[in-house]
C-alpha cells in the first residue's frame, strides 16, 4: 500500500513537471515578445514616474551585469544604482520619452534580447531642459518564472554643438 501512495505522489510530481514543461514549450516567439514587450513598458512606465523601487524591481539583483554608456563596466545591480539613483534626484519630470525603435530577438523560451533607440526631454529641478537621444540593450531572462533583466548596455547620440 506504501509502494502505491509514492507511485501516485511520483506520478503527480511527473505529471505536474511535464505539463508544466511542455507550457513552457508551447510559447510561441510572438508570445514571448509579448510579454517581454509588457515588461519594457512597464519599465518605462517607471522611469517616467521617476520611480526608481519600481524601476530596479525589473532587474535580477543577482545576476546583473552591464555596460555603462561611458564604456565601464557594471559589475553588480548595485554599481547600476549608484548611478543611477541620484540621477532620479536631480529630475523634475520626465516630459517626454519615445521608443521609435524597438527590436525583440527570442533566443530560446527563457532569454530574449531587446535592442532600441530612444528619445527623450527632462524637466530639472533647476528649471533646465535636457534632450537627449540614443539606444541601449537589455538581454532580459526569464529563470525564476518572471522577466527580469540580467544586462544592459547604452549609449548616447551627439547632440548638436558636442559632436
Amino acid at each position: 500500500m506504501k509502494a502505491l501512495y509514492v507511485f501516485c505522489a511520483l506520478f503527480v510530481v511527473v505529471s505536474c513537471y511535464s505539463i508544466a514543461s511542455s507550457e513552457a514549450k508551447e510559447l510561441s516567439d510572438d508570445d514571448i515578445k509579448h510579454q517581454v514587450q509588457l515588461e519594457f513598458r512597464g519599465l518605462a512606465a517607471a522611469i517616467k514616474r521617476l520611480d526608481a523601487k519600481v524601476y530596479f524591481s525589473y532587474f535580477d539583483a543577482e545576476k546583473f551585469s552591464g555596460l555603462n554608456v561611458d564604456g565601464t563596466n557594471l559589475t553588480s545591480l548595485d554599481s547600476l544604482k549608484a548611478i543611477v539613483e541620484p540621477g532620479f534626484t536631480f529630475v523634475e519630470k520626465i516630459e517626454s520619452l519615445e521608443f521609435p525603435h524597438v527590436q525583440i530577438t527570442v533566443i530560446d523560451g527563457n532569454t530574449v534580447v531587446l535592442v532600441n533607440e530612444y528619445r527623450q526631454q527632462t524637466l530639472l529641478k533647476n528649471g533646465s531642459r535636457i534632450n537627449e537621444s540614443g539606444g541601449g540593450t537589455q538581454v532580459w531572462s526569464k529563470s525564476s518564472g518572471q522577466w527580469k533583466l540580467v544586462s544592459v548596455s547604452a549609449s548616447v547620440k551627439p547632440t548638436k554643438g558636442n559632436e
